[in-house]
């Protein structure tokens, strides 16, 4: 009777669902870090602001997002550089050197769509952000069918 009193408690914390506020903090980590940008004859890491005509949701994702680690392991950040009226962006998508995985950088061409989400692809698998409440929430889309998680926060 002593032993099922002890464990009934911890079989309940056990079952216990695991809520969206327990998980989150993993996946945001204020110490990442990625790739240092040298600058080239022209500057792909200058940021150019977004043209005044351009829908307001779209313009919100310009800038460098960062301080994420997809699935709370490896440090990502996006630098969406331009944005254009057709809904394409250009995108500096990098990570952080990672278990067996290097340092990456790459200029990417991203895509804003309709519902406000911007979808980049290449490298590891698709990629699709939903800014909200001033965070980029991503997931990845795996080329093995899983999917990781990311919350970027805008970076100055």
């Amino acid at each position: 009777m002593r032993r099922a009193a002890f464990f009934l408690p911890l079989l309940a914390l056990a079952c216990a669902p695991v809520t969206q506020e327990a998980a989150a903090p993993a996946l945001e980590q204020a110490d990442c870090y990625t790739v240092d940008l040298f600058p080239s004859r022209d500057d792909r890491r200058q940021v150019i602001a977004p043209d005044d005509s351009l829908r307001a949701d779209w313009a919100a994702y310009s800038g460098v997002w960062g301080q994420g680690a997809w699935d709370g392991g490896q440090c990502h950040e996006i630098h969406i550089t331009q944005i254009f009226a057709d809904g394409s962006a250009v995108v500096m998508d990098t990570h952080a050197p990672f278990g067996t995985e290097r340092a990456t950088g790459f200029r990417r061409v991203a895509l804003l769509n309709e519902d406000g989400s911007l979808t980049i692809s290449g490298g590891q698998g698709t990629r699709r952000y939903m800014l909200q409440d001033g965070k980029v929430f991503g997931t990845r889309f795996n080329e093995d069918g899983t999917t990781s998680q990311v919350i970027l926060s805008r970076q100055e």
